[in-house]
This record gives C-alpha cells, sequence and structure tokens, in this order.
C-alpha cells in the first residue's frame, strides 16, 4: 500500500538514518491496479480455488511418492542416483511450498479493509514522526533508533503484502 507520504518518508527515513532505501519499489507499487479485487468474481474465485486445492492434493501425493522412494533407498530395495539427502531436501522443500498453498486456501477470507486500516495508520505515525523530526531537527539523531524501527515495521509490512 502506497499513500501521498510514502515517497516523502522514504526518503526523509533515508536521510535522517543514512540507511539506503529503494524507492522504485514503491514507485512500482504505485503503478499497480488492483480494480478488480472491488468486485467479486464468483466464477475467477472457485476457478483459482479449484486450483489451489488440486496443487494441495497433488502436493501431498508428491510428498508420499517422495517419501516411499526414500524408505525403499534407505532400506536397499531401490537404487537411485540422487542421493538420499537430496531426497530429503526435495521432501521439505515440498512441504514447505504445500505450507504456502494451505495458508492461500485458509486465507480466502481476508479483510481487505483491515490491510487497509492497517497501511493507513502506518502512514499517519510516519507522518507524525517525520514532522517531529521537522520541528526538532536538533534532536533527529536521538530519534534515529526510533525512525529506523517504524521503517523496518513498515518494511516488513510490504514484504508480507507481497
Amino acid at each position: 500500500m502506497v499513500t501521498e507520504f510514502t515517497l516523502f518518508a522514504e526518503k526523509k527515513t533515508e536521510a535522517l538514518t543514512g540507511i539506503p532505501i529503494n524507492s522504485k519499489i514503491t514507485e512500482m507499487t504505485r503503478q499497480l491496479e488492483c480494480s478488480h479485487i472491488r468486485h467479486e468474481n464468483r466464477s475467477l474465485f472457485q476457478s483459482v480455488m479449484r486450483i489451489d486445492e488440486r496443487a494441495f492434493r497433488l502436493l501431498n501425493e508428491f510428498i508420499h511418492f517422495k517419501e516411499c522412494i526414500l524408505g525403499k533407498v534407505n532400506n536397499g530395495q531401490l537404487f537411485t542416483a540422487s542421493y538420499p539427502f537430496l531426497i530429503q531436501h526435495i521432501i521439505r522443500e515440498t512441504k514447505l511450498y504445500r505450507e504456502i498453498v494451505e495458508q492461500l486456501l485458509g486465507n480466502r477470507n481476508i479483510c481487505y479493509q483491515s490491510l487497509y486500516e492497517t497501511a493507513h495508520n502506518f502512514s499517519k505515525d510516519y507522518a507524525k514522526l517525520l514532522e517531529m523530526a521537522c520541528r526538532q531537527d536538533s534532536r533527529a539523531n536521538n530519534m534515529s533508533e526510533r525512525i529506523l524501527r517504524e521503517t523496518l515495521k513498515y518494511r516488513d509490512f510490504k514484504a508480507a503484502g507481497t
């Protein structure tokens, strides 16, 4: 989420803390258009849900398949050119990906209004900090740590939204 304060806040934070911030991300985010989210498209939603559910089932089957292979390799019942450690790695990666798909399936009812309000509150807090920094320029160095914490929280919020 980008507000009219975002770019200014990034530039000011960069100047006050000396921490480089990639403002191209903000510009690219500003150019994104998501108007179709506001209008529910039931058939598209159901199609995506079916794809995610199928992916989840296929991932479970793939994990089971790889675990069977690993078991047979470890028991000397099957020869493979892959090391058992590689098979274990593939299983771990697949389980991680399955968790992501599971979260997608579980988070279909996310309240976008709540996400918007959180971003808006970040924006207001940031504006207050910048206003304080401008008024208390001599104390700005003392505020660096606080600004850095807010910046990192903002960065983490943006990262979670992408």
